[in-house]
């Protein structure tokens, strides 16, 4: 069976694929039996790959996981666990790749030399601030006034665990928990927004569907950025992945309200 879903052509001699020790490339891994899990790649060559994931995986286990350029269609890459070695919150694997004919080896390559392409600067994410006590606003870099709220996230191999959040927007929220989370790691999220900013339409501000408490949402995100805190505890930034419409307006009443609360 081939490694790379491209498809398969006589063999030949095949290029060679630079090692790259710096990638930091999110990806899904998929094992017979277990669920995909979230994981960095940190190195991949023709015919190994070095990476980094929260979830144990027994030694030449069979795994599955994807890779390529963000516009382009992603190569589906197989290999055996050949290495594990704990690290923090994480462990870091060797994963030794099956045979790849020339076809799948240039398709790999051609993708590394996209990652590798010049883009646009990306803006500049907001700082992370420091924790607010409960119930009290906070004001972020970005200017954006917040209230702390609890949240609960759920990853793909633990039950729900208890955070706060705040900074919310279209895009995505920020989060506090004592809990170590890898970047690009995949999060259930289950909150309801606080209600007691609306009082701030007032009964001139609007029709009284503005007024409406909010319901609780159940969203996807991942995790972008970390910031650690005193006393164990981390900041971390995530990004909201496939919002509902219906979830976009209301975070959208939320800031508004947040805006004529701090007028």
């Amino acid at each position: 069976m081939p490694w790379i879903t491209t498809g398969s052509t006589p063999k030949r001699q095949a290029a060679v694929v630079s090692p790259k020790p710096s990638m930091e490339f999110p990806t899904s891994l998929s094992v017979r039996g277990v669920p995909s899990a979230p994981a960095i790649i940190e190195q991949l060559t023709a015919g190994e790959c070095r990476l980094r994931s929260v979830v144990f995986l027994d030694l030449r286990s069979v795994v599955e996981f994807d890779f390529g350029a963000p516009d382009r269609p992603r190569i589906f890459v197989r290999g055996q666990v050949s290495s594990r070695v704990p690290s923090g919150p994480y462990f870091a694997y060797t994963i030794s790749l099956a045979p790849m004919t020339a076809r799948e080896n240039d398709e790999l390559v051609a993708a590394q030399r996209r990652l590798d392409e010049p883009r646009p600067a990306p803006r500049a994410r907001p700082a992370l601030f420091a924790v607010a006590p409960a119930a009290t606003e906070a004001m972020p870099a970005n200017g954006r006034p917040s209230v702390q709220f609890p949240i609960f996230y759920r990853t793909a191999f633990e039950g729900p665990r208890p955070g706060r959040a705040a900074s919310v927007s279209a895009t995505g929220m920020t989060m506090t928990c004592n809990d170590a989370l890898v970047e690009g790691m995949a999060l259930e999220l289950t909150f309801t927004l606080p209600s007691v900013v609306l009082e701030a339409y007032g009964e001139r501000q609007g029709p009284a569907t503005l007024r409406r408490p909010f319901r609780q949402m159940v969203l996807q995100a991942r995790v972008i950025c970390h910031q650690p805190l005193n006393g164990g505890a981390c900041n971390y930034g995530l990004e909201f992945r496939n919002l509902p419409l219906e979830s976009r307006e209301e975070i959208a009443r939320y800031e508004r309200a947040l805006q004529l609360a701090k007028r």
